[in-house]
């Protein structure tokens, strides 16, 4: 199937006995054997008509690529024995490393997954003995608590976005034995960035961008915002995608009431910015981030953000992040490949 041209299949092709393993609002997976190869047929706008575990003829008419993963985007399921085959003890491979192309599109398993950072759905992670990064997606992982120390098993499908693989799960029910008993607990404690006990974030903060996390650095600095205080966070990234840091504390709030988020930066380089923005959340699901607020400026001086919105409806908690951004400067001119911003005390208000 990954063979095939993107286009029109002519004259189509047949994939007989075939099974369902996994199936998202968009679409489902197909998989015959415990090593694959698995495909992922794309069904939106209408949701997919089978479940897991049917054994299908399938008709392809059509296939197409996005974001470097093949996908059938045109079919006819020609046969459903309605069945309820067991895909996962049949033909889950259990990976113990990020899923490579040999796994793209087929089922999974992944046991002993720690949680190290990111948040919902994007989490950096380890996996194995002796523990290996793993970059674990979790749709539903607000509604799992899952936080920094939390422990699980998961079942997912290998995903390719342009040739960087994860392990992708949409369902809380994918998971089991998940463990919350490591969980740091978050607090506003260290928004004066003082506590140093721990670095790259330090204690209070998570590199949210799971896929970019070699890419970006939260260090101590002794350039302190306040006379009465002794350091900074040194915030340098290496990418020109957007990368983001999270507060780890969920304030509590009232759907409708005005929050404002505060914080000081030191932006003296002109290859990149910065700015602050909220997630709200109603405890389980994060409802929508705040619009987006003025961006740093370079001054060779420390400047104040404020970003400050209304509540939606539902929310019960919000959480400040901070966001970094590349500047390229004019053509032909090119970006310089870094950019650093000092950033300190980070604060929470209700006017």
């Amino acid at each position: 199937m990954r063979a095939l041209t993107d286009g029109a299949v002519t004259p189509s092709v047949q994939v007989q006995g075939t099974y369902v393993t996994y199936v998202r609002n968009v679409g489902f997976y197909v998989q015959s054997d415990p090593t694959g190869p698995g495909v992922f047929v794309y069904t939106s706008p209408n949701t997919p008509a089978v479940a897991v575990g049917n054994k299908i003829d399938l008709e392809v008419t059509s296939v197409t690529t996005f974001n470097g993963t093949k996908e059938v985007n045109g079919f006819n399921v020609l046969t459903n024995d309605g069945g309820t085959y067991d895909v996962v003890g049949n033909l889950a491979q259990t990976v113990t490393a990020n899923p490579t192309a040999t796994e793209e599109s087929e089922l999974l398993k992944a046991n002993g997954i720690t949680i190290t950072g990111g948040a919902s759905p994007n989490y950096a992670a380890t996996i194995g003995s002796p523990p290996v990064p793993f970059s674990y997606y979790q749709y539903e992982g607000t509604a799992l608590g899952l936080c920094k120390g939390a422990k699980l098993d998961s079942i997912g499908v290998g995903n390719n976005s342009n040739g960087v693989y994860d392990f992708r799960s949409y369902y809380k029910t994918d998971t089991s034995n998940v463990d919350l008993t490591g969980c740091a607990v978050a607090s506003m404690d260290n928004w004066n960035l003082e506590d140093w006990s721990k670095t790259d974030p330090p204690p209070g903060f998570t590199k949210a961008t799971a896929a970019e996390l070699a890419n970006y650095t939260m260090t101590q600095s002794t350039q302190d915002h306040t006379t009465g205080g002794q350091y900074s966070a040194n915030l340098t990234w290496t990418t020109q995608n957007n990368v983001d840091i999270v507060a780890d504390y969920a304030y509590p709030v009232t759907g409708g009431q005005t929050y404002s988020c505060h914080g000081w930066f030191l932006d003296n380089d002109a290859a990149g910015r910065a700015r602050l923005y909220i997630i709200w959340s109603d405890g389980t699901n994060n409802l929508s981030q705040s619009p987006i607020p003025p961006y740093t400026v370079d001054n060779a001086s420390w400047q104040e953000l404020v970003t400050q919105h209304a509540a939606p409806a539902g929310a019960t908690s919000m959480k400040c992040a901070i966001r970094l951004y590349d500047v390229p400067p004019p053509a032909p001119n090119v970006w310089p490949g870094t950019a650093t911003v000092l950033f300190d005390d980070l604060s929470i208000s209700t006017p």
